[in-house]
């Protein structure tokens, strides 16, 4: 039986974390969650996820902030981030293109596109051993 693909949220919005776990789970994935920057730290190191879905602007941290620092650690090298963001911003994106963020979606996100950018994120593409930065940062 093949291992299911584990994938950690962060998001300061409970209801949305919630919504996006079931999401994730009925789509076949192993989904976790965390709330607060510690508890996700944390998370990502008992768990090492496959994947990181990152929301963007959080009262404590921002993704920019938590990204930075987990890169810092050296924790979860070559782990794919797809940032989360309710808002459409070209300096947002410039910035978490970068810091090597594969991609950047605009919520609400529906569960297809959600699910594509997720397998597109976890297969490296020709010419990129980490894998591509994907429709929105394309000319």
């Amino acid at each position: 039986m093949k291992r299911k693909t584990k994938i950690l949220a962060i998001d300061d919005d409970l209801d949305y974390l919630d919504l996006l776990k079931r999401k994730l789970e009925t789509c076949g994935y192993e989904a976790y969650t965390s709330f607060t920057p510690m508890d996700f730290e944390k998370s990502l190191k008992d768990i090492k996820p496959d994947l990181v879905l990152m929301d963007v602007l959080m009262p404590e941290r921002s993704g920019f902030n938590i990204l930075e620092n987990f890169k810092d650690k050296g924790e979860a090298v070559g782990v794919p981030v797809i940032f989360l963001s309710g808002f459409d911003d070209d300096v947002e994106k410039s910035v978490a293109k970068s810091m090597g963020v594969r991609d950047y979606l605009i919520k609400p996100i529906d569960e297809k596109t959600l699910t594509d950018t997720i397998e597109r994120s976890l297969t490296p593409s020709i010419g990129d051993p980490n894998g591509p930065l994907n429709n929105m940062f394309r000319g």
